[in-house]
Protein backbone atom coordinates (compact mmCIF):
# COMPACT_ATOMS: atom_id res chain seq x y z
CA UNK A 1 0.00 0.00 0.00
CA UNK A 2 3.17 1.90 -0.43
CA UNK A 3 3.14 5.12 2.05
CA UNK A 4 -0.35 4.59 3.64
CA UNK A 5 1.45 1.02 5.36
CA UNK A 6 1.49 -2.67 5.01
CA UNK A 7 -1.85 -4.51 4.23
CA UNK A 8 -2.63 -7.81 5.32
CA UNK A 9 -4.68 -10.06 3.63
CA UNK A 10 -5.84 -13.35 5.16
CA UNK A 11 -7.61 -16.62 4.15
CA UNK A 12 -7.40 -20.40 3.82
CA UNK A 13 -4.92 -22.18 1.71
CA UNK A 14 -5.16 -20.14 -1.71
CA UNK A 15 -8.27 -18.46 -0.64
CA UNK A 16 -8.33 -14.59 0.01
CA UNK A 17 -10.97 -14.02 3.03
CA UNK A 18 -10.06 -10.58 4.17
CA UNK A 19 -7.35 -7.90 4.65
CA UNK A 20 -6.11 -5.33 7.37
CA UNK A 21 -4.30 -3.07 7.81
CA UNK A 22 -3.27 0.06 10.49
CA UNK A 23 -5.57 3.04 9.41
CA UNK A 24 -3.44 5.96 8.39
CA UNK A 25 -3.45 9.43 10.11
CA UNK A 26 -5.94 11.10 8.59
CA UNK A 27 -8.23 9.12 7.09
CA UNK A 28 -11.33 9.99 6.28
CA UNK A 29 -13.14 7.01 8.08
CA UNK A 30 -12.83 5.69 11.71
CA UNK A 31 -10.97 1.88 12.04
CA UNK A 32 -14.00 -0.56 11.49
CA UNK A 33 -14.23 -4.33 9.94
CA UNK A 34 -16.16 -3.76 6.66
CA UNK A 35 -17.85 -5.81 4.10
CA UNK A 36 -16.67 -5.74 0.28
CA UNK A 37 -19.21 -6.73 -2.47
CA UNK A 38 -17.86 -7.75 -5.62
CA UNK A 39 -19.16 -5.66 -8.90
CA UNK A 40 -18.37 -5.92 -12.68
CA UNK A 41 -19.06 -2.00 -12.61
CA UNK A 42 -18.05 0.30 -9.51
CA UNK A 43 -18.96 3.21 -11.29
CA UNK A 44 -22.05 1.65 -12.45
CA UNK A 45 -22.64 0.21 -8.59
CA UNK A 46 -21.86 3.47 -6.84
CA UNK A 47 -24.69 5.37 -8.82
CA UNK A 48 -27.33 2.60 -8.01
CA UNK A 49 -26.12 3.21 -4.01
CA UNK A 50 -26.09 6.66 -3.82
CA UNK A 51 -29.29 7.52 -5.83
CA UNK A 52 -30.70 5.18 -2.89
CA UNK A 53 -29.68 7.31 -0.39
CA UNK A 54 -26.01 5.89 0.20
CA UNK A 55 -22.78 7.74 0.75
CA UNK A 56 -19.26 7.81 -0.69
CA UNK A 57 -16.87 7.94 2.61
CA UNK A 58 -13.80 6.88 0.63
CA UNK A 59 -12.82 6.63 -3.27
CA UNK A 60 -13.22 5.11 -5.64
CA UNK A 61 -9.75 4.58 -5.81
CA UNK A 62 -7.54 2.13 -7.47
CA UNK A 63 -5.26 -0.39 -5.29
CA UNK A 64 -3.72 -3.83 -6.27
CA UNK A 65 -5.99 -5.88 -8.32
CA UNK A 66 -8.83 -3.44 -8.98
CA UNK A 67 -10.54 -0.56 -7.61
CA UNK A 68 -12.42 0.09 -4.64
CA UNK A 69 -15.15 2.15 -2.87
CA UNK A 70 -15.92 2.70 0.92
CA UNK A 71 -19.90 3.79 1.18
CA UNK A 72 -22.34 4.13 3.73
CA UNK A 73 -26.46 3.03 3.02
CA UNK A 74 -28.98 5.30 3.61
CA UNK A 75 -29.20 4.05 6.92
CA UNK A 76 -25.88 4.70 7.82
CA UNK A 77 -24.28 1.27 7.43
CA UNK A 78 -20.80 0.84 6.45
CA UNK A 79 -19.93 -1.39 3.31
CA UNK A 80 -17.88 -1.29 0.18
CA UNK A 81 -17.57 -2.41 -3.60
CA UNK A 82 -14.54 -3.99 -5.46
CA UNK A 83 -14.29 -4.18 -8.57
CA UNK A 84 -11.30 -7.07 -9.67
CA UNK A 85 -8.71 -4.81 -12.71
CA UNK A 86 -9.46 -6.12 -15.82
CA UNK A 87 -6.68 -8.55 -17.42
Amino acid sequence: MGPMGTYRIYGVGEQRLGGMMVIPKGAPMPPMWIYYVSTSDLEAAIGRATRKGGKVMNGPMDVPGGRIAQLTDAQGAAFALHQVAEK
